[in-house]
């Protein structure tokens, strides 16, 4: 008898698993509610609770039939069970992006000195760096530019009450 071959699951596959049973359970959903759920749609797309159980082992692939009757039960786009969402992986990302926000924020609103020694710690890139000057000269012809605008204001409203 030939050797049966698999074919295992991919990591979009692993992922869509991941997302089945984050989801069900963030729900507070057994498997039997899940599963009448999804006979409940419409179309129907049945899915035993045994196989419920096997595509959260990542022993069942999904197919798009199912994918898009998942996404439905749950409320989220078929598009979010495919992608892998960490919760605690979006938290680290979430604070590597406001550690640099704050990075280049201190970097804006700090000297070239400053800029200087954040890029020699290896804290900012060359780019970011050449970037941060960029908008600082901006931000200064700006707030010059405005400084002009309101003086002028201010000189014009000053000669016409000497007018009257």
């Amino acid at each position: 008898m030939p050797e049966k071959t698999t074919n295992p699951l991919g990591d979009a596959g692993k992922a869509v698993s991941r997302n089945v049973k984050r989801l069900r359970e963030q729900q507070r959903l057994t498997f039997v509610e899940l599963s009448e759920r999804l006979a409940a749609l419409e179309p129907p797309r049945p899915i035993p609770v045994l196989g419920l159980r096997r595509i959260e082992r990542e022993e069942r692939r999904v197919d798009v039939d199912d994918l898009f009757a998942f996404a439905e039960v749950f409320g989220v786009s078929p598009i979010s069970l495919v992608l892998d969402s960490d919760p605690d992986a979006d938290l680290v990302a979430a604070r590597e992006l406001l550690n640099e926000a704050g990075l280049m924020i201190a970097a804006a609103t700090g000297g070239d000195g400053f800029l200087e020694r954040l890029y020699a710690s290896g804290q900012l890139t060359e780019d970011q760096t050449n970037m941060n000057k960029t908008v600082r000269s901006a931000a200064r012809a700006g707030v010059y530019q405005a400084l002009q605008q309101h003086a002028a204001e201010r000189r014009d409203r000053l000669q016409e009450g000497e007018g009257q």
